[in-house]
């Protein structure tokens, strides 16, 4: 099941999908921020083999222990995709740190460049976020930005995530929405809802509001921000959130 967006469709990837995969990341990786947006390179990328980018493919599609997301147009043409990392108790990210408890990393952003300023990154980080909240024992959402990246991180800030500390040149950002969002037509899709029928949907979409009251919008858990900028642009550009992954290869 695949969520509307206007002309385009929000959906996951399958596992056959893996040109497509291909030729969009290799498109991120000409983007101008794409230097301090991902850890690959454009070189680096193209020249790996078929078998790279099916095992790539695969790890972000159904049955896999990641998910990619992608905006899909009506002549199958993808405008944009978002990935989310599912990290596991006892593995090291790339700083070497011990993850301890199970989290979701958001990484991989891209929005072709005329597709911005649009609805495409808001409805693909929807998607992601809701999928993510909706996997078991997930006690976090986060994902990181270079500090040179602004106007991603305002986008970042619309979308519920605030600075929880600094690694390096970049921010780690976690997701603490203030309140349960309101959950759309994208973001219950996104949780895998196979039913076309209204009462499946509410279910589904109760779940997740439900979900996200317990872990995210307890007021006394929720810490002030660090720091402000309500005057932040609108940002759907972002190429590359979260561009430092456990592997440094990933996504």
């Amino acid at each position: 099941m695949s969520g509307m967006n206007g002309d385009y469709v929000i959906k996951q990837v399958r596992v056959d999908d893996w040109l497509a995969v291909k030729e969009l990341r290799l498109a991120a990786l000409r983007d101008p921020m794409a230097p301090i947006a991902f850890l690959e390179a454009y070189e680096q990328a193209r020249a790996q083999p078929d078998e790279f980018w099916k095992d790539r493919t695969a790890r972000g599609a159904e049955g896999g222990p990641n998910r990619q997301f992608v905006a899909e147009g009506p002549l199958g043409d993808w405008a944009g995709t978002v990935t989310v990392l599912v990290e596991e108790p006892g593995m090291e990210d790339f700083t070497g740190q011990r993850i301890e408890q199970r989290q979701a990393h958001i990484v991989g952003v891209f929005v072709r460049e005329e597709r911005r300023g649009g609805t495409v990154a808001p409805d693909l980080f929807r998607a992601a976020v809701g999928w993510a909240l909706a996997e078991k024992d997930v006690s976090r959402v986060r994902l990181l930005v270079h500090e040179d990246n602004s106007r991603a991180e305002a986008f970042y800030r619309k979308a519920g995530f605030e600075r929880t500390r600094v690694v390096g040149d970049e921010y780690e950002m976690q997701y603490r929405p203030a309140a349960c969002p309101h959950v759309t037509r994208v973001g219950v899709s996104a949780m895998g809802d196979q039913n076309n029928e209204s009462p499946d949907r509410r279910d589904t979409a109760q779940h997740l509001c439900k979900v996200i009251r317990t872990r995210f919008c307890t007021s006394a858990r929720t810490p002030k921000r660090r720091d402000t900028d309500s005057g932040a642009p609108s940002m759907d550009a972002l190429p590359g959130a979260g561009r430092r992954t456990p592997s440094r290869t990933s996504q």
